[in-house]
């Protein structure tokens, strides 16, 4: 493993987390609508 990696997984990781609790939480507020 690269230390270009190492060090570039961890932020893309956070992003795809901060992605999906975006969307979850914009779908609850459609459904809600």
């Amino acid at each position: 493993m690269n230390p270009e990696y190492m060090e570039y997984a961890p932020t893309a990781t956070a992003q795809v987390l901060t992605v999906v609790v975006v969307t979850s939480i914009l779908t609850q507020i459609i459904v809600k609508i």
